[in-house]
């Protein structure tokens, strides 16, 4: 699927644009059907509309091979039963630079979360992306951390930076992260996941190959079924044929 760029990237005329647009972006991917409105200026609320529709048409694309789809928010907390096979995919993919802004970027944020006192260097991870998936293997190299990029949280907040960004806790787990970010008052919050193997972070959502049909199951109900009608016209034809014969 094509890659979308961020129109304001490299707009001098105001460095908000470009965090703006990305946070419609993950707003409309988030919740395509919930209201693309903020209480912004204008100006701004303009770019975060075009950032709002770009994300909700990214979320109904396929990621890939049209066999395979973005899960949906139900689709994951439903990912035990209903997902046979699934990928961790970056969101990079849908945006060059994704959220590494002059106001915002991703890899600091998770960096100073991570580890505040240290000096670990990261970097975006490479557009092309994929990491298999499995609900019970944990990796102790890789962490996924809940990000909000809005920048009006309260100070007072845990996980609220100095620059009023905001982080949940470091998990294993990508669910356990997605149940952060859901808890999260903001829908332009995403999952970051950060390999200290390599030093790569950015943002991922999951995508998905669906389960096929269970075909013995609707065989094996075809075939009763069939039975059930051919008993049912050999019983008519042998009591029309007697009825004939009378």
């Amino acid at each position: 699927m094509p890659t979308t760029t961020n129109p304001f990237q490299d707009d001098p005329s105001d460095p908000f644009l470009a965090e703006v647009f990305e946070q419609g972006i993950i707003a409309g991917f988030n919740d395509p059907d919930e209201s693309d409105f903020r209480p912004l200026p204008p100006d701004l609320l303009e770019v975060f509309q075009q950032g709002f529709q770009v994300g909700r048409e990214d979320k109904s694309a396929p990621p890939g091979p049209a066999v395979v789809e973005w899960m949906t928010m139900e689709d994951i907390a439903n990912v035990k039963e209903e997902v046979e096979e699934a990928e961790v995919l970056a969101l990079t993919l849908l945006l060059d630079h994704i959220f590494e802004t002059a106001e915002f970027s991703c890899v600091e944020v998770v960096r100073l979360a991570l580890d505040p006192a240290g000096d670990t260097q990261l970097q975006p991870l490479p557009p092309g992306f994929r990491a298999g998936f499995n609900v019970e293997d944990t990796d102790p190299a890789v962490h996924f951390i809940a990000v909000c990029p809005r920048s009006d949280h309260a100070q007072v907040s845990p996980g609220v930076t100095s620059d009023g960004h905001w982080t949940g806790q470091d998990r294993s787990s990508f669910l356990d992260a997605v149940g952060d970010m859901t808890a999260h008052e903001h829908s332009e919050a995403f999952v970051a996941r950060c390999d200290l193997s390599d030093n790569t972070c950015g943002p991922v959502w999951l995508a998905a190959k669906r389960r096929k049909k269970n075909t013995s199951v609707d065989t094996f109900d075809s075939l009763s079924r069939w039975h059930e009608m051919w008993a049912s016209t050999m019983t008519w034809s042998k009591d029309h044929l007697s009825h004939l014969q009378q």
